[in-house]
């Protein structure tokens, strides 16, 4: 389902969130009628609809309410705290195969083989 929500600059924050979080409240009450499984929910969207996800699933974090098994969220607008210069990088090593780094730490230290 898509939203139709409202954008600036004819109304402020927060009401597209509000209204995302309506929408989200609405299918997990009134999903059953439309046939949906109303404990399946899920939410999410790309850039400016990540950010509006977000805020729905913290409106309903906020109110007690279940919200959403899943948060698919593309190209979210996150940050990370600023760290001074002497912290290492959050990854030391890197995660491609190259001649100085001929292990791959996502696969437990192996190298995938063609068969894998």
């Amino acid at each position: 389902m898509n939203i139709d929500y409202s954008t600036g600059p004819k109304v402020r924050y927060p009401q597209a969130h509000e209204e995302c979080y309506d929408v989200l409240t609405w299918v997990r009450g009134s999903g059953s009628s439309m046939g949906w499984d109303n404990e399946r929910v899920s939410i999410g969207g790309g850039s400016a609809g990540a950010n509006l996800a977000l805020g729905a699933l913290e409106l309903a974090r906020r109110a007690g309410d279940p919200a959403a098994r899943t948060c698919v969220l593309l190209v979210p607008p996150l940050t990370r705290p600023s760290r001074p210069s002497s912290t290492p990088p959050p990854f030391p090593r890197p995660l491609v195969r190259t001649p100085k780094a001929p292990r791959w730490p996502g696969c437990g230290g192996r190298v995938p083989r063609e068969e894998d």
